[in-house]
């Protein structure tokens, strides 16, 4: 099981993974381009970190041609499939993408089932979003759905112990043991004490290293067993 760790701006050179996911609205900024310039693992490219979903197609097609990823995620809007077909369709249109992530998107099964069937037409991997969790244990909507893609799991907000990938997933990316530090807390003090932690500060730049140290490491232990 590969973990991707997203990481602040200044932690990039730590907890280096196989799975790299980087952020187009971020690549201004010339450390965090400079960095993913120079990758030599496998690097996912995404729209932006922020919620709610706005995709930005001219900013994701630019820094898709220039750093040429492995894969790059196609945008998508949180509980909608059709705006998310729409959003796609569009993009495809625009670009040539030769390994598009399709984002699984709906409000219910039924919906998320019009999005795999959309999706599985034309990307050659799956991303399930944590927002699904609101739905069901994502483990359960590929089951439910079958779907005999790749599977790329994107972030975890729930427990950890409890969200963890099925053995068919590519793996996931996450910020999760960053955005627990953010609130100085453990990652094993989530199944105790639920934190919310908040979204990732990505010019966070005085965390603990002890303690991101023991999150990534707790995490890494929980996903993989």
């Amino acid at each position: 099981m590969n973990v991707g760790i997203i990481r602040p701006i200044k932690y990039l050179d730590k907890f280096k993974s196989r799975l790299e996911l980087c952020y187009a609205s971020l690549l201004s900024n010339k450390v965090y381009l400079d960095y993913y310039s120079n990758s030599s693992e496998v690097l996912i490219l995404d729209d932006s970190p922020a919620l709610p979903r706005k995709p930005n197609l001219e900013k994701l097609k630019k820094f898709a041609q220039l750093l040429e990823p492995h894969y790059v995620i196609m945008p998508s809007i949180d509980f909608s499939a059709d705006k998310t077909i729409s959003y796609v369709t569009y993009f495809l249109k625009m670009f040539s993408v030769e390994r598009p992530v399709g984002v699984l998107q709906g409000y219910d099964i039924e919906s998320l089932g019009k999005c795999y069937k959309f999706l599985s037409d034309c990307c050659d991997m799956i991303a399930l979003p944590s927002p699904l969790e609101k739905i069901a244990k994502r483990g359960e909507i590929a089951r439910d759905l079958k779907i005999k893609e790749k599977i790329l799991w994107l972030e975890v907000y729930r427990n950890p112990y409890e969200e963890v990938p099925i053995e068919k997933s590519v793996g996931i990316c996450t910020s999760f043991p960053f955005r627990v530090a953010q609130v100085n807390k453990r990652v094993g003090e989530y199944a105790i004490r639920p934190v919310n932690p908040v979204v990732l500060n990505f010019n966070v730049d005085d965390l603990v290293d002890e303690l991101i140290d023991n999150n990534v490491r707790e995490y890494i232990e929980a996903v993989q067993g």
